[in-house]
């Protein structure tokens, strides 16, 4: 009896969906949505536009939500597919199929409040051929709110003519029209984030 061996990549366990890699030590809190069809996996990798230095890269299942934060900057975006995760160095095999965006895109802040970002859909990508990609800017507001756990402490600050007593001081009965509440820069804002 004779053992027939098949050439073929050892197969690696399959990432979890998410970043796999940050190279650019920049915080990411820029959007980045890629919208996919199930059957196969992508791999999405950024390289900075100036540089052509790989910045980050993150694992989609197909299929599923996925949303990955990105750092500022301008970043040629290359999309690996298949099946069969092989590794960081292979891929998906031989049979990885591989696309990149004609343009850069740009992740920044557009005003004060405002934060810009990017959703690509890749449900209509056949591989070789840009035809059925879909790509749109989106932006994420911002607004601050004060945080409910943290109500800001108040101080009593005297405004009227008679004012013997020092700020914090209880006021007297009677006196308390000559007081007003001052709130300290002890409170806490939360950052609340939508699509605008």
């Amino acid at each position: 009896m004779v053992a027939v061996i098949w050439p073929c990549a050892a197969l690696a366990e399959r990432p979890a969906a998410g970043l796999l890699w940050n190279r650019t030590g920049l915080p990411a809190v820029f959007p980045l949505l890629v919208v996919t069809a199930p059957g196969r996996d992508y791999v999405v990798e950024l390289t900075d536009a100036e540089t052509a230095t790989p910045a980050m890269a993150g694992y989609i299942h197909g299929g599923r939500f996925f949303r990955l934060l990105v750092p500022p900057g301008r970043f040629d975006v290359t999309f690996h597919a298949g099946s069969g995760w092989a590794g960081e160095e292979m891929l998906f095999g031989p049979a990885t199929q591989t696309m990149r965006l004609e343009k850069p895109l740009v992740f920044r802040v557009e005003d004060f409040r405002t934060k810009a970002g990017h959703r690509i859909d890749l449900r209509d990508w056949a591989p070789g051929e840009r035809a059925g990609l879909q790509t749109r800017r989106i932006a994420l507001c911002q607004t601050l709110r004060l945080a409910p756990e943290a109500p800001p402490a108040l101080t009593l600050v005297p405004t009227g003519p008679d004012t013997e007593q020092s700020a914090g001081d209880a006021p007297k009965y009677g006196d308390l029209w000559r007081y007003r509440h001052v709130a300290q820069d002890r409170a806490r804002w939360d950052v609340e984030s939508r699509p605008c």
